[in-house]
C-alpha cells in the first residue's frame, strides 16, 4: 500500500480554512477558530502535522471556553491563543509554565509570529522535548514525538535561535486522510441545510 493511500495533498490555504471551519463546527468561538486555522497552516508550512493536531484536539475532552468541562487538560487551541496574549510575560531568563495541555505543539505557531514581530527566539518545552522556534523555522526532535498526545508539563522560554530549523515553505502538504475526513465532518456542521424557512428568509447563494 502506498503513502498516497493514507494521505492526500492540500494547499496551506485549504488546511487553514478547513481547520478554522472544523473548529467552528466543534463549537469554538470565532477567535479560537481563527487561531486553530492559523496555527495549523503555520505548523504545516514548517513540516509539522498541524491539521492532525487540530483534529485530535477537537475530538478530545478538554478545558476550553468552548466546552463545559471545569477540570482536565487545557485545549491546545486556547493555550495557543493564551501564549499569544502573554508573550510579553516570557522573561529573558526563566520560563512561563503552562501546565497540562492537549496538543501543545499548536503553541509553536504564535511563537513563530512573536519571533517575527519581536526578533526574539523561543523554546517550547513539552514533557522534556524541546523545540527552538525562530522567525526562520522550527528546530526539534520530532521523530518519536506524538503531536496529538496530552502533555503534563509545558513551558515557554526565550532561547538562542534554532541552528538547523525546518524551513517554512509555501507549498501544499500531504495530510492524513483520517484527520482530513474528521476535519471535513466537523466543518460540515457549520453548513445550514436548505429549507423553506431559510429560502423565505433570504439565506442561500442567491441572498
Amino acid at each position: 500500500m502506498t503513502g498516497s493511500d493514507h494521505t492526500n495533498r492540500r494547499t496551506l490555504s485549504e488546511i487553514g480554512s478547513t481547520c478554522q471551519k472544523a473548529a467552528r463546527g466543534a463549537g469554538c468561538l470565532w477567535g479560537l477558530a481563527e487561531e486553530a486555522g492559523t496555527a495549523a497552516r503555520i505548523l504545516e508550512s514548517a513540516g509539522l502535522p498541524g491539521s492532525e493536531c487540530v483534529a485530535a484536539i477537537l475530538s478530545s475532552d478538554r478545558v476550553c471556553p468552548c466546552t463545559c468541562l471545569a477540570s482536565g487538560p487545557v485545549c491546545g487551541i486556547a493555550a495557543a491563543a493564551g501564549i499569544s496574549d502573554r508573550i510579553q510575560e516570557v522573561p529573558s531568563n526563566g520560563s512561563v509554565a503552562m501546565g497540562e495541555i492537549v496538543g501543545p505543539i499548536l503553541m509553536a505557531a504564535p511563537l513563530v509570529l512573536a519571533a517575527r514581530r519581536t526578533g526574539f527566539s523561543y523554546m517550547l518545552s513539552i514533557d522534556g522535548v524541546e523545540f527552538r522556534i525562530g522567525c526562520d523555522g522550527i528546530e526539534g526532535n520530532i521523530a518519536n514525538f506524538d503531536f496529538r498526545a496530552t502533555a503534563t508539563a509545558v513551558a515557554v522560554a526565550r532561547s538562542e535561535p534554532p541552528q538547523r530549523p525546518s524551513p517554512f515553505t509555501p507549498n501544499s502538504r500531504e495530510i492524513s486522510i483520517e484527520a482530513w475526513r474528521a476535519l471535513e465532518a466537523l466543518a460540515a456542521e457549520t453548513l445550514v441545510p436548505e429549507s423553506a424557512q431559510s429560502r423565505s428568509s433570504g439565506a442561500g447563494p442567491d441572498a
